[in-house]
C-alpha cells in the first residue's frame, strides 16, 4: 500500500491511499557461465597481477587564440554530421553577500532574449533548425547538425555578445528561484548541503554562501547586468569545438562571429584558504520525526587538478568509499546494515578541495554508524592499505580513463585542462603510465595526509532527541552545535515566563478566537478554498460534522482528483489512481480531524500537550506546544505569543514532515478562522486560500455515506 500526503487539516496529516493493488511479481533468470581452460591451476585466493598499462591513443587537437585572447581548441570527429561548441570561463569565483543567488540566474537570462530577438524569436530559431543552446554563469553550450553550422554560430554570437535581459524574465526567473527554495527547505540532502558548504568553506567564501528567501529578495535585474559585463570577456575564454569540422573551415567562422567580442580585465579574486578543524566537531540540523540521519564526515583539503597527489587521492577515494567495493560500503552495508550505501570522496578544485564521507543511517545506529566511519578513517590513516585493493582501483580507474576517450568532447576538455591548469603537454597520454607506476608506500604517504580521523566537520540532519544523548562523546568539546536549514546557528528555545504552561497557552487561544461557547454551538462546518500546487489551480472543499464526520475532496478543472469521507464506522479514499477502505488505524486517526476546532478538543481525544518554550517565528516571540497522541505521532505548534493567535504547525509522520502557515482570522458565526494556508510538503509548496465557511447548514449524515 502506498501514499501521498495530500492535505493537512487542524493537527493531522491526512494520509491518502493512492492504491492498494498488488505489484506483479518480475522474475529475473540469471544466466551463468563456466569458463574452463586446459591450463594449470590458478591460484584464486591472490587476486591477479596487474599488467602493463595499456597503450592509449588520445585524439589530436588543433587550437588557434584570437586577437582578442580567446582560446579554441578543435576536435574532428567525422563519424556523426554534428557540430559542438563547449564555452568555459575562466574567472575567480565571486562573493554575493547579501545577493547570493543572482550569479546563478545569469545562465537563464541570457537565453531569455538579445537585442535583435525576443525569448520567442530566440526559441523558435533554435528550434527551427533542431539545435540545442543552453548558458551558465561560466559560459555557454550549443550543437546542431554540421549543415546549420553557420546559423548555430551566428545565434550563439547574438546570445553571446548581445543579450537584453528583460525585466519581465528575470522577474519570472526570480520567482521561480524562491519557488524552488521553497521546496528545498525541508529536504535533508539540500539543507545537509548547506552545513557541509558552511562548515567546511565558511560563509565568507564564495563556496560557503547559501541562497536564502532574503538573498534572492533582494537581487536586482542590474546586479545580472554587471555579472555579465565583469564576467564575459574573451581573454578569460576557452572554446573547445568537437564535430564534422577542421580547423580550416570553422577558424574563418570563428573569426567571423566571435574576433569583435571585446577584452576586458579579469576577476581576480583572493581568499582565505579554509583551515581543517582542531578537533572533531558535531553540527546538526534539528528535524523531528526523521527517522534516518543525514551524516557527512567533510573538511577542506589543498588538492587541484595536476598536482603531484591528483591522481593517488582519485584512487584513495575508491578504496575507502567509492562504491561497492569500497571499505565504508563494505563495512556499513554489507558488515553491520546500517544503510543501503556509504561513500567517500576527495574532489580536487582551483580554490579548496574537500574531502567528503556520507551514508544515511537509521536513527538507532547512528551513534554505531559514527563509530565504525571513524574506525574505517582511522584504519586508512594509521594502517594504509594493500596492494591487491590497490591493483583493484587501479584497473577500475583504467578501465574509466579508457571509456572517456570514446567521447570526443573528452579531447577537447583535455586540451582546456592543459592550458588551464598548465599541465605538461604529455599529461594525459602519460596518465595511465603514471597511473599504474603508483606504489602502496605512496598511497599510505597520501592516506596520512589527506585521510584525517580526528579533524572532521560531521554534518548530522536528523533528530535530536532520537540521537543527541548518545553521540555527545564523539564531538571534541562534548557539545553539539545546532543549525537552521541555511546553516546559521539556531536560535535556541527560550524559558516560557513563569506561569505559562501548555495549557494556558491553549487556552488563550481557545479565548481569542472566540471561546469554547461559540465553538461548541458549531455542529457542522463547509469550507470551500482554491489553492496553486506547483503552478497547478486546485478547488478543495471540506465538511465536517460533530462528532466523527468528515469529508475531502480535491478536484481540479472539474475532475476529482482526491476523496476523503468517513462517518465514524467507516472510510474510505478514492483517488485518481484507485480507490481503498481505511483500515481500523486510519478510521480511528480520522476522530482528530472532525472537531472544527482541534485545540477545544484534545484533552477528550487523550491528546498530549507540552510546552517547549518560546521560539522566534515571522521576527516574534511565540510559544512552541508539542502535542503526542495515543498512536505516539507529534505535532508541533506555535502560537504568537502577544496575539496568542494559530501561526504555524509541523507535523511529524513516517520520516517526513508537513509545515502549514496560518494567517489571515476572520469571525465566523462568532469564531474567527483562517482564510490563508501556506503548506510545505514533500518538497512542494501549496499556497491555499478560503473563499467561504459555513456553519449550522443542517449537512445531512447522509453526505458521508461511504459507498461500497
Amino acid at each position: 500500500m502506498s501514499y501521498c500526503i495530500i492535505y493537512r487539516n487542524n493537527n493531522r496529516t491526512i494520509k491518502i491511499i493512492m492504491s492498494n493493488m498488488k505489484r506483479n511479481i518480475i522474475i529475473l533468470a540469471g544466466i551463468f557461465l563456466s569458463v574452463f581452460t586446459a591450463s594449470a591451476q590458478v591460484d584464486r585466493t591472490k587476486a591477479p597481477a596487474s599488467g602493463p598499462a595499456p597503450k592509449i591513443q588520445i585524439g589530436k587537437y588543433e587550437s588557434f587564440t584570437l586577437k582578442n585572447g580567446l582560446r579554441v581548441f578543435v576536435v574532428e570527429n567525422h563519424k556523426l554530421p554534428m557540430v559542438t561548441y563547449s564555452l568555459l570561463l575562466d574567472n575567480d569565483p565571486i562573493l554575493q553577500g547579501e545577493k547570493t543567488g543572482y550569479v546563478e540566474m545569469v545562465g537563464e537570462l541570457l537565453t531569455s532574449g538579445t537585442k535583435t530577438r525576443n525569448k520567442e524569436q530566440l526559441d523558435e530559431e533554435i528550434d527551427f533548425i533542431g539545435a540545442t543552446i543552453s548558458a551558465s554563469p561560466t559560459g555557454l553550450y550549443a550543437t546542431s547538425l554540421k549543415k546549420h553550422n553557420e546559423k548555430l554560430l551566428e545565434l550563439m554570437s547574438d546570445i553571446l555578445l548581445n543579450p537584453s535581459f528583460p525585466a519581465e524574465e528575470f522577474e519570472k526567473i526570480k520567482t521561480q528561484s524562491i519557488s524552488a527554495l521553497a521546496a528545498s527547505k525541508t529536504d535533508p540532502s539540500s539543507i545537509s548541503q548547506n552545513l557541509q558548504n558552511v562548515l567546511t568553506y565558511g560563509s565568507n567564501h564564495p563556496y560557503g554562501e547559501v541562497v536564502t528567501e532574503q538573498t534572492l529578495a533582494n537581487i536586482t535585474i542590474d546586479d545580472i547586468r554587471n555579472y555579465y559585463t565583469s564576467n564575459f570577456i574573451p581573454n578569460v575564454g576557452y572554446l573547445a569545438i568537437v564535430g564534422d569540422i577542421t580547423k580550416a573551415e570553422i577558424q574563418p567562422l570563428i573569426e567571423k562571429y566571435l574576433g569583435g567580442w571585446v577584452k576586458g580585465t579579469p576577476v581576480k579574486n583572493k581568499y582565505a584558504t579554509p583551515q581543517q578543524p582542531g578537533t572533531p566537531h558535531i553540527h546538526m540540523h534539528d528535524r523531528p520525526g526523521s527517522v534516518q540521519t543525514s551524516m557527512s564526515f567533510v573538511y577542506p583539503v589543498t588538492l587541484k587538478i595536476g598536482d603531484p597527489d591528483f591522481i593517488k587521492t582519485r584512487l584513495l577515494g575508491g578504496i575507502l568509499g567509492g562504491g561497492s567495493t569500497g571499505r565504508l560500503y563494505k563495512n556499513l552495508r554489507e558488515g553491520h546494515g546500517y544503510t543501503y550505501g556509504a561513500y567517500a570522496s576527495i574532489q580536487p578544485d582551483k580554490l579548496v578541495g574537500e574531502f567528503y564521507a556520507g551514508a544515511e543511517v537509521r536513527n538507532s545506529v547512528t551513534d554505531s554508524a559514527i563509530y565504525q566511519f571513524i574506525y574505517e578513517l582511522n584504519r586508512i590513516h594509521t594502517q594504509g592499505i594493500t596492494k591487491e585493493e590497490l591493483d583493484a582501483v587501479k584497473k577500475e580507474l583504467t578501465g574509466t580513463f579508457a571509456r572517456s576517450l570514446e567521447n570526443p568532447q573528452t579531447v577537447a576538455n583535455f586540451a582546456i585542462n592543459i592550458e588551464r591548469y598548465k599541465l605538461a603537454k604529455d599529461y594525459y597520454e602519460t596518465y595511465l603510465t603514471t597511473l599504474n607506476a603508483i606504489t602502496v608506500e605512496e598511497m599510505n604517504d597520501v592516506a596520512k595526509r589527506y585521510v584525517l580521523p580526528y579533524n572532521f566537520h560531521l554534518v548530522l540532519v536528523g533528530s535530536r532527541d532520537s540521537v543527541e544523548k548518545n553521540i555527545l562523546q564523539y564531538d571534541g568539546d562534548q557539545k553539539i552545535s545546532y543549525y537552521d536549514n541555511y546553516g546559521k546557528p539556531a536560535k535556541q528555545l527560550k524559558d516560557a515566563p513563569a506561569g505559562v504552561t501548555a495549557e494556558t497557552v491553549i487556552d488563550t487561544y481557545v479565548k481569542t478566537i472566540g471561546g469554547s461557547d461559540a465553538i461548541a454551538k458549531i455542529q457542522d462546518i463547509t469550507v470551500k478554498g482554491s489553492a496553486n500546487m506547483q503552478g497547478y489551480p486546485v478547488e478543495m472543499l471540506t465538511v465536517k460534522k460533530n462528532p466523527d464526520k468528515y469529508y475531502m475532496m480535491l478536484s481540479a478543472g472539474g475532475q476529482t482528483m482526491q476523496l476523503v469521507v468517513s462517518n465514524g464506522k467507516e472510510g474510505k479514499v478514492e483517488g485518481m489512481q484507485g480507490s481503498a477502505n481505511m483500515t481500523a488505524e486510519e478510521l480511528a486517526d480520522m476522530k482528530y480531524e472532525a472537531p472544527p476546532v482541534f485545540e477545544a478538543v484534545y484533552k477528550t481525544l487523550n491528546v498530549q500537550a507540552t510546552l517547549l518554550g518560546v521560539d522566534y517565528v515571522n521576527d516574534k516571540d511565540a510559544y512552541l506546544v508539542e502535542f503526542v497522541y495515543p498512536n505516539k505521532s507529534k505535532v508541533r505548534t506555535w502560537f504568537d505569543a502577544k496575539s496568542g493567535l494559530k501561526v504555524k504547525e509541523t507535523s511529524y509522520e513516517d520520516g517526513g514532515q508537513v509545515t502549514t502557515w496560518y494567517s489571515d482570522f476572520r469571525p465566523v458565526n462568532g469564531v474567527l478562522m483562517p482564510y490563508i494556508l501556506k503548506q510545505e510538503v514533500g518538497g512542494m509548496t501549496i499556497d491555499a486560500s478560503v473563499n467561504t465557511i459555513e456553519v449550522n447548514t443542517g449537512v445531512k449524515d447522509d453526505f458521508f455515506a461511504v459507498k461500497k
